[in-house]
């Protein structure tokens, strides 16, 4: 049974990857939509670019004892 189902799943994945990849390369590339929220039309994947290197990216952790000592300030409390 497993077998089966494993083979049958393999067919059918293989089956839309070359219906979809020849329908991605019939159709021209056009621009992505543009979400409310942002200011502007999202980038290709070919067009982003890296972060750069030697910018730490803000961690949910620093997020959280950066909160907690701005409220320990405001509070009163002593931060050490």
């Amino acid at each position: 049974m497993f077998e089966y189902m494993a083979s049958h799943s393999r067919f059918t994945s293989s089956a839309a990857w070359t219906i979809a990849s020849s329908v991605n390369r019939v159709l021209p590339e056009g621009a992505l939509p543009a979400p409310s929220w942002a200011p502007g039309r999202r980038l290709k994947k070919h067009q982003r670019t890296p972060m750069g290197t030697g910018v730490p990216r803000r961690t949910l952790r620093s997020a959280r004892n950066a909160t907690a000592k701005q409220s320990r300030r405001s509070s009163g409390a002593r931060v050490m």
